[in-house]
């Protein structure tokens, strides 16, 4: 229950972030700085576990981020934090709960987060 209530509490913080922060210089009509048609959809990246202490599959989890937020138009760093962090499981989220309490939702940023996967 209590991990129930930990991952609605960082969708509210996304779904906030996302309806405070939608946007970044796209073109109208299109979804992306890249000049994507308003139809494509960009598919986010799959969940990272963590399972896998190579540190490409880390890099490559945030290239995908990376990518997938320059394709969506998210223009937030706060918005592009909290959907990393509903993107994170198993091993990963547990890494999360453990940083959590230094690292506040409300000041939390996509770079620092980065950072701190990349670390």
């Amino acid at each position: 229950m209590k991990d129930l209530h930990g991952r609605l509490e960082l969708a509210e913080v996304a779904v906030s972030a996302l309806q405070r922060g939608r946007g970044g210089g796209a073109a109208a009509g299109t979804t992306s700085s890249l000049g994507l048609p308003s139809g494509v959809k960009v598919d986010r990246p799959a969940p990272f576990t963590g399972k896998s202490l190579d540190s490409a599959a880390v890099e490559n989890f945030v290239f995908a981020a990376d990518l997938f937020f320059q394709l969506s138009g998210v223009a937030s760093e706060s918005a592009k934090a909290g959907m990393v962090l509903l993107w994170l499981r198993e091993d990963a989220q547990v890494w999360w709960r453990s940083l959590s309490a230094s690292h506040p939702m409300s000041t939390l940023t996509w770079s620092t987060l980065r950072g701190l996967l990349l670390a």
